[in-house]
């Protein structure tokens, strides 16, 4: 099974980005890239910052190929719940391995301690697993990250509409929370949402 394919990757304030090109699984149109292939730029030509780069290679292997210390941030957007655990681990470790001591990563993934959690999940059927911020926590610690940070992914107001649906979720997380205490006497980390951003630092 071939996993999420590729990544941007910006070297020289460096900044990777990751970003699942092809769920796991599932066949590309592109022949498989030869590992020692040069890197090469994607943007649009007049878009394109001088040191934005894309690998055409598995997360594993591309960030094997990074050194030590050399990147500030990772960026994991809707990735990590296509992969499995034991691939996981290897891409977590090897995250936390070509960071800088003040790196971060950020990642945003299904919510399984959301309510909802099980729709996202299942939505996609190259969905691998959902997360939690303990699940997160216990990973992340033993793959060498040290501090989390969690965030909803819910409406935010910018007129009228998303100001309605703001203030609805807020009422709407009020009673999951309340449901929580009563139940568990825990608010399970307050985030509800059915995604959620994690923000994971070495230091």
């Amino acid at each position: 099974m071939k996993k999420p394919a590729a990544f941007i990757a910006q070297l020289s304030l460096p900044l990777l980005l990751l970003f699942a090109l092809a769920a796991p699984g599932v066949p590309q149109n592109q022949e498989p890239a030869n590992q020692t292939q040069r890197p090469r730029k994607v943007f649009p030509k007049e878009q394109e910052p001088e040191d934005v780069l894309r690998f055409d290679t598995d997360l594993v292997s591309g960030l094997k190929g990074l050194a030590d210390n050399s990147v500030d941030r990772i960026m994991a957007l809707n990735i990590l719940e296509h992969i499995d655990k034991q691939t996981l681990a290897t891409v977590l470790e090897e995250a936390a391995r070509v960071l800088k001591p003040s790196g971060y990563l950020v990642a945003m993934t299904p919510n399984a301690g959301s309510p909802f959690g099980s729709m996202t999940r299942y939505w996609d059927i190259t969905h691998e697993i959902a997360f939690t911020p303990s699940a997160f926590r216990q990973i992340g610690l033993l793959c060498g990250f040290k501090r989390f940070d969690f965030r909803e992914c819910g409406p935010r107001p910018h007129g009228v509409v998303s100001a309605i649906r703001y203030v609805l979720w807020q009422m709407i997380r009020l009673s999951i929370k309340f449901r929580l205490l009563v139940e568990m006497a825990s608010t399970k980390g307050g985030i509800y949402t059915a995604d959620m951003l994690t923000r994971m630092a070495k230091q």
